[in-house]
């Protein structure tokens, strides 16, 4: 039996990181969603703080997939 459990090769630490990305990118997405909407739905005047809001949740979607990709290439 032990030998069952013993080939089993799986890198919790890996699951963990891909779970930490995932839910990263859904939060940019939902900052990106949220700039769209506040850029859409208000006055044309009002620019400077949707855009922030959209390139931040770009940011926040993409840097931590590349962080995690350079932490799995040098590790």
């Amino acid at each position: 039996m032990d030998e069952v459990f013993g080939r089993r090769d799986t890198d919790s630490g890996t699951s963990v990181r891909g779970t930490v990305v995932w839910g990263l990118r859904l939060l940019g997405l939902a900052i990106v969603v949220l700039g769209l909407a506040l850029w859409l739905l208000t006055s044309s005047g009002l620019v400077l703080l949707p855009g922030g809001l959209v390139v931040a949740g770009l940011a926040v979607m993409v840097v931590p997939g590349l962080l995690a990709g350079l932490v799995e290439l040098l590790s």
